[in-house]
């Protein structure tokens, strides 16, 4: 009798690392994993994610700011905050860090916004 042939699965298992989840997000579409997206236990995107709230839209059925949503987005990803030199948008980021409850985030933006800030100081009194 022969060996019997080894069946090999048509793709690799699901796991929240591989698998992706689709975003609308102010009328911006945004893509990531599950585990970027649940990084934050705390957070509103976990619950969610995993229907232990229920989802807000705006009146277009858009959730929350989406250009914004792409610093938010990079910071699960990084747990870092990377933002442009020239970032004015402290106000908005700031609430939706907020909106979505991640608080390493919000503590995050003080900081950075702060260093900024006065960065911004010393280079005034330089000039």
């Amino acid at each position: 009798m022969g060996q019997q042939p080894t069946r090999t699965p048509a793709r690799e298992p699901a796991t929240p690392s591989t698998d992706l989840v689709t975003l609308n997000v102010g009328g911006s579409l945004y893509t990531t994993t599950v585990a970027t997206m649940i990084r934050y236990p705390d957070s509103m995107l976990f619950s969610m994610y995993f229907g232990l709230i229920p989802t807000e839209r705006d009146s277009n059925g858009h959730y929350s700011h989406g250009p914004i949503f792409r610093h938010i987005l990079n910071f699960l990803r990084r747990s870092s905050l990377c933002l442009p030199n020239d970032f004015k948008e402290w106000d908005l980021l700031s609430a939706e860090a907020e909106f979505f409850q991640i608080k390493e985030l919000i503590d995050e933006v003080k900081l950075l916004r702060k260093q900024r800030l006065v960065e911004g100081i010393k280079q005034d009194t330089n000039a």
